[in-house]
């Protein structure tokens, strides 16, 4: 995982054949579906905290997120999750 970060922290997504890469490293559709979920949770303890990745092993398979420990969202420990979803 911190070598897919890195490079993809150093690889200009314009190109069209780097974004075809990034697009093999990680699961666009799921990371699209978790960061929906965690900004509608409000979860103040995201993205420092709490973020978990996985893959297949033994070949070649896409990075996916899941989610995990959301006690921070939804009204938690950080405050009302309405109040954050209307500003």
């Amino acid at each position: 995982w911190v070598s897919t970060v890195d490079w993809l922290m150093g690889a200009n997504l314009a190109d069209s054949a780097s974004w075809d890469r990034a697009r093999g490293l990680v699961d666009a559709d799921n990371l699209a579906l978790y960061l929906a979920a965690e900004i509608w949770a409000g979860n103040c303890d995201w993205p420092a905290n709490n973020l978990r990745v996985w893959r297949q092993r033994g070949g070649p398979s896409p990075w996916r997120f899941m989610l995990y420990d959301l006690d921070g969202g939804l009204g938690g420990f950080c405050g009302s999750s309405d109040e954050d979803r209307k500003s």
